[in-house]
């Protein structure tokens, strides 16, 4: 039976996630890739041998810091989208409003 550590259940999760997210420029990638290069500085000042895990760590904790950004932005998208959907519909209904005002004043 295999030995699953909670470093390879993320790292699943992360090859997971840059599947879905393959495409074009996002966070995720621009978060995996700056994890590599911190892991790759870490371990080069390491006073012990090079130790591709702190590599793979930092790639992995990027991905997910990267993740997460996007999920932000998606958000931030959400509510900005929520927001001008609410100011639409009060701006129509002033405007009715404001029909009805000059009927009414026309049928005087």
């Amino acid at each position: 039976m295999m030995n699953f550590d909670i470093w390879t259940i993320i790292g699943i999760v992360v090859v997971i996630l840059l599947i879905i997210f393959w495409r074009g420029r996002n966070a995720i990638w621009g978060g995996l890739t700056l994890g590599i290069i911190i892991g790759f500085i870490i371990t080069i000042f390491n006073e012990n041998s090079f130790d591709w895990s702190i590599v793979v760590r930092g790639a992995v904790l990027g991905a997910i810091i990267g993740f997460v950004a996007e999920l932000l932005g998606k958000f931030s998208v959400f509510i900005k989208m929520k927001k001008t959907r609410r100011i639409r519909s009060l701006i129509k209904k002033r405007e009715k409003e404001i029909e009805e005002i000059i009927k009414n004043e026309k049928n005087k």
